[in-house]
């Protein structure tokens, strides 16, 4: 006890000499430079506080830097507000801040080797492409993107070492998917010209002759697709939290998040989040085998979200079954939307005939997918697409070797999921095996989503990712409890 009060001394006199020396230099600033305008005065003061606040707790930091990644905060103050991105400015921060207690109080931090190791080995072959891609600019850029992403998943492997901040790692993302949620309903029971809420609530709409042909909300992102696949992570991690939670305010906190994500995927009208999200859901039921009441509390929730969707979405659902084999549907009788991502997969899978060792290059289907296209005799397109698949971008651009490198990192992510299912219910700590699972369902959603989806936003998958990264070492902190390391979340008054 007198160690800890020493320590906290420490850290208090520390807190309050940065918190001295950062006021004098920005007294000295305004001396001898401009008086700044009122905006720059208020920013610079909230992010003092905020720099402060996760100097002392950088535990609340990562949980407010999930926050931001999963609302795509960067993109929307960069594309809408003229703003800096805000995840470029923080990550550095947050490494700066673990570097510093690491020095100044020893602080634990995760093991990040394999990490290192992991994503090194990603990122070198990326840079192969260096070697034999036509536009090696492309390649430097993907590259930079890949470094970032890195970045983020060392944060959270450094930051999250116990279940604790794991659980409120998963509060941060239900919160923001509620709040997507929310925004997204509001956008479109309000009409196509309702507010986009500076970014958060966007949506494409099309109007013809003054009829709308179009409105399809894609939440942050421009891709209502996309905006699917993200919130399809948000209902296995509320399913698990509404019946886990023992606080009745969390438990409703989670229902909400998993009525408003659900209506939220039907607003987006995309099929491939549908079909995702119910292999998600059916994984779940064989794997997990819930009581009775869970399965009719689920049905009851499916059902009343399932009257409240668009006539038009349910209309779009059953197109997929005409497309199913046996139904006597073909390319030539499917809608515009299937025939061009069917012609857009097709060139991809001739890239790769074509190129299978090592592909055409990293971020290099666009530049060859009008040359295959026309070569193929495909449907006309107006501009360069994308592959409408993960899968099929892997190994069009990268080849074959680029699809082993990305199915070892998929089974080390298995692997840490495994491992700590297994650690943790050896240990008797139950309450963290639910949260395992439900993380590894959410894994299940987005890779299943990614057969109809190209990488289009990268970082919603490095984010999984990481948190897939993070397993052992919170295995190893709940464990070896006694340690010299803040992660102490407690929402409704229990660690």
């Amino acid at each position: 006890m007198t160690s800890d009060r020493i320590r906290h001394s420490r850290e208090t006199h520390v807190v309050g000499l940065t918190v001295l020396v950062l006021v004098i230099g920005s007294l000295i600033g305004v001396l001898v430079g401009a008086p700044p305008s009122p905006l720059i005065t208020i920013l610079a003061v909230a992010g003092l506080a905020v720099f402060l606040l996760i100097l002392y707790r950088p535990d609340v930091g990562v949980v407010a830097l999930v926050f931001m990644v999963y609302l795509n905060l960067s993109d929307v103050a960069t594309e809408f507000h003229n703003a800096p991105s805000l995840v470029q400015i923080y990550v550095p921060a947050l490494l700066a801040i673990v570097l510093i207690r690491r020095t100044l109080f020893g602080d634990r931090v995760g093991s990040a080797k394999q990490v290192v190791i992991a994503l090194g080995a990603y990122g070198l072959f990326m840079s192969v492409s260096l070697l034999h891609a036509s536009l090696p600019d492309i390649v430097s850029s993907a590259l930079v993107i890949f470094l970032k992403n890195a970045a983020l998943v060392c944060v959270l492997v450094l930051l999250i070492t116990r279940g604790a901040t794991l659980r409120a790692v998963v509060w941060a993302l239900l919160v923001a998917g509620t709040l997507l949620s929310a925004l997204a309903c509001y956008r479109y029971f309000g009409g196509p010209f309702a507010t986009d809420f500076g970014g958060l609530a966007r949506a494409t709409v099309n109007i013809d002759e003054g009829q709308i042909t179009e409105f399809r909300i894609t939440g942050p992102v421009s891709d209502s697709n996309v905006f699917a696949q993200i919130m399809i992570i948000i209902v296995p991690l509320a399913i698990d939290r509404l019946f886990h939670e023992k606080s009745l305010g969390l438990r409703c906190a989670a229902a909400t998040a998993l009525v408003l994500s659900t209506l939220a995927i039907s607003l987006t009208f995309s099929r491939g989040g549908f079909v995702a999200l119910v292999l998600m859901l059916l994984v779940m039921l064989v794997h997990r085998r819930p009581p009775l009441r869970h399965l009719l509390l689920l049905a009851v929730v499916v059902v009343g979200t399932f009257f409240v969707m668009p006539k038009e979405y349910t209309e779009r659902i059953y197109t997929i079954g005409a497309m199913l084999p046996g139904r006597g549907a073909t390319v030539e009788s499917a809608d515009l939307a299937v025939q061009g991502r069917l012609a857009e997969m097709s060139v991809a899978w001739q890239m790769f005939l074509d190129h299978p060792f090592v592909g055409v290059g990293v971020g290099h289907y666009e530049v060859y997918f009008q040359q295959y296209s026309m070569r193929m005799a495909l449907m006309p397109r107006g501009q360069a697409r994308k592959a409408h698949s993960l899968y099929l971008e892997i190994a069009a651009e990268r080849g074959l070797l680029g699809l082993l490198m990305f199915a070892a990192l998929v089974a080390v992510v298995v692997h840490n999921v495994r491992f700590s299912i297994k650690q943790l219910r050896e240990a008797g700590l139950e309450q963290y095996v639910t949260m395992v699972q439900a993380i590894s369902y959410a894994l299940i959603g987005y890779f299943s989503a990614a057969v109809f989806l190209h990488m289009a936003y990268p970082r919603y998958l490095w984010l999984l990712v990481g948190m897939a990264f993070v397993l052992p070492n919170v295995v190893r902190g709940e464990l070896a409890p006694n340690d010299n390391q803040r992660g102490d979340f407690a929402l409704d008054g229990r660690a």
